[in-house]
């Protein structure tokens, strides 16, 4: 058979090699940007594509956001928006099988679209789409331009992509998880930074109180008890007269007055 394809039809590849050294090489990728370029660059390699992107969906309450992760190429690697009632979402998520640029231009079912979501899907420049599939349910898209000898998608290369796409859901699957633990990684160190700068203001101000008790007890507390003090022995002098005693009064009961703030402010 390889013989034939490759006198005949010019398709030098044995899929079932191909598949299984592409399994084996997805096995242990993390990210989804490694999972597009090995994706995109096995069927570069196969059939001679040069374009082709990752696509993830994402589940909103209100939407479905596609997020594409480009493989190769020059892709737009912006979010495209499609609404929950969309015909091309529920033709994607109801039939899971691959589809073609044609089709949405042509299929009856998703001339209904809105135009939007139709020119940014075309914006892509791709020809045909691959659902991802894992637990029967559908995780993200492999995307494809043409083949490098122009030729249309047959039927011998839409089976043998689909089960390359099929391969992809659990690597895929794999580095969704592995995007949400790196975010909440990443979430839960700018918590630890905030953490340690807030730490780092506590030690200042604990400092600031330190240094203000510091001064109120002896820079403050010393001076007014010097000040009642001899208050105290200027009150005994028999020789001062009622205006001195009266100052030395006021003297001695605003120092105390004071100390005894200062001791409150203190406890």
């Amino acid at each position: 058979a390889r013989v034939v394809d490759r006198l005949l039809w010019r398709r030098g590849y044995d899929p079932a090699q191909v598949l299984r050294e592409y399994g084996r090489t997805i096995s242990n990728l993390l990210t989804l940007e490694q999972l597009a370029t090995v994706a995109v660059g096995t069927l570069s390699d196969v059939l001679g594509v040069k374009r082709g992107a990752l696509i993830m969906i994402a589940r909103g309450a209100d939407r479905v956001t596609l997020r594409v992760t480009e493989g190769m190429g020059q892709v737009k690697s912006e979010e495209i928006i499609l609404a929950l009632d969309s015909p091309i979402l529920i033709h994607l998520m109801m039939a899971g099988e691959p589809f073609f640029q044609y089709d949405l231009d042509h299929h009856p079912d998703l001339q209904a679209a809105p135009v939007s979501e139709m020119e940014n899907l075309r914006g892509l420049g791709m020809e045909i789409y691959l659902p991802i599939l894992a637990r029967e349910r559908v995780l993200g898209l492999l995307v494809l331009g043409p083949q490098g000898t122009g030729e249309p998608y047959g039927e011998r290369e839409v089976t043998f992509l689909n089960t390359l796409a099929q391969q992809t859901g659990v690597a895929l699957q794999n580095a969704y998880l592995y995007s949400r633990m790196k975010g909440l990684y990443t979430k839960i160190s700018r918590l630890n930074d905030d953490l340690r700068a807030a730490y780092t203001k506590l030690m200042k101000m604990d400092q600031a109180k330190t240094d203000f008790l510091s001064i109120a007890s002896h820079e403050l507390r010393t001076p007014l008890n010097s000040i009642i003090g001899f208050s105290d022995v200027l009150l005994g002098i028999e020789a001062l007269d009622e205006k001195q005693n009266r100052y030395v009064r006021n003297i001695q009961k605003s120092g105390r007055g004071l100390l005894d703030m200062i001791n409150d402010i203190l406890d």
